[in-house]
């Protein structure tokens, strides 16, 4: 049996979601035979590597100019708007010729577009795959919605509620949570962590994360306030793939004997388990690892758009904490760390429900495989 997974590496969320999928149906079905596509990628290396700078310049030196972008084409819909007509029909025919040529028993999306792409592919084409879409925001942007998916994996029944309320049918969307990698369900010990980081158990530590391709704003100057903090914080800084950021950071802050200093790490759910609070954007993948490890969050001014909408999830779920300026994260360490608001959050984070989102995916993409697999007259037809 085959799983196609199509994603995209614009911004490392989408990637990790697909590798959490892979990883589950993995487990579930050792036999399966589960391809993840870096769709830009493989349509145009070229269009890839010029759209993934844009975003990440945007975000990082004109983040108004994305929130723009993203309300543009937000047009709260299953209509086909102009922009939706653009996007779900970059690389149409090679999808198609890739499909034809693996015969997959059912297809996944992580990425928005392209559930768009496979949705035209089952009007013009005729194709006839079961196909799931899992939105990996806690809001939803209409690029995700498309006419012709079989199944939805939402993160929250709020977002279910408000998809239904759009005409689509409440049978096809499950509330499953954000899936996450496998490595954050494995057990560990704290202690051997604070020893392998050479962390004195006895201080506060934060971790800073400036995002996979080390986007966060402003990260020398945080990293001065909590040089310079009091009580005394151990501080964890992971620059992502952002390698001027971690030559930066070694040289300023490299000899302070509170400061530990990371490029790109893949066993991050260590330190989220020992960390006492994480400052971070407003990623969803980010938020939900630290849901799911009881980690308090204070978010340093999102981006608009998704990161925007992560960000209200949470403060509504008082979950978080928000800072838009340095003065203000100044403000948010202080009531943290001396007026017992890390206490509060992770009160509240207590009763958030940690499911295994990937696993139940999982389950629902084989359900759907094992229709597929079945002989032709009982297979049903494509909704």
């Amino acid at each position: 049996m085959r799983v196609m997974i199509l994603s995209s590496s614009f911004g490392d969320g989408h990637m990790q979601v697909a590798l959490s999928i892979r990883e589950a149906i993995g487990e579930l079905h050792p036999g399966a035979r589960v391809e993840t596509i870096d769709y830009y990628q493989y349509v145009s290396p070229l269009l890839n590597r010029v759209v993934r700078t844009a975003y990440i310049g945007s975000c990082n030196r004109l983040p108004f100019l994305y929130g723009l972008s993203y309300r543009f084409v937000d047009e709260p819909s299953l209509e086909p708007t102009l922009p939706k007509t653009v996007l779900n029909n970059v690389g149409r025919e090679r999808l198609w010729a890739l499909l034809v040529e693996r015969k997959p028993a059912v297809i996944v999306n992580t990425f928005p577009s392209t559930g768009g792409v496979v949705s035209i592919l089952k009007e013009k084409r005729g194709l006839d795959v079961p196909c799931v879409t899992i939105i990996t925001d806690y809001d939803f942007h209409s690029q995700w919605l498309h006419r012709n998916m079989d199944l939805y994996c939402v993160a929250t029944p709020d977002i279910k509620r408000n998809m239904q309320r759009l005409g689509i049918d409440g049978s096809r969307i499950v509330s499953t949570g954000i899936p996450i990698r496998r490595r954050f369900f494995a057990p560990f010990s704290p202690q051997q962590v604070r020893e392998a980081y050479d962390l004195d158990p006895g201080s506060p530590v934060v971790l800073l994360m400036a995002g996979a391709y080390g986007v966060l704003p402003d990260v020398r100057a945080i990293c001065g306030i909590l040089a310079s903090f009091q009580p005394r914080l151990q501080v964890v800084v992971v620059c992502g793939r952002n390698v001027r950021l971690y030559r930066q950071l070694q040289e300023a802050f490299g000899r302070h004997a509170r400061f530990r200093i990371f490029s790109y790490l893949e066993n991050i759910q260590e330190l989220m388990g020992i960390a006492d609070l994480v400052i971070t954007k407003a990623g969803c993948l980010t938020i939900t690892e630290a849901l799911h490890m009881r980690l308090p969050i204070l978010v340093y001014r999102p981006v608009p758009g998704q990161e925007a909408k992560n960000t209200e999830f949470l403060l509504n779920k008082r979950m978080a904490i928000l800072a838009t300026t340095l003065g203000e994260l100044q403000s948010a360490l202080e009531r943290s760390f001396t007026s017992g608001g890390l206490l509060a959050i992770r009160n509240e984070m207590t009763a958030w429900p940690g499911a295994d989102a990937s696993r139940l995916i999982a389950q629902q993409v084989l359900a759907l495989a094992g229709k597929t697999l079945e002989p032709a007259s009982n297979r049903p037809a494509n909704g």
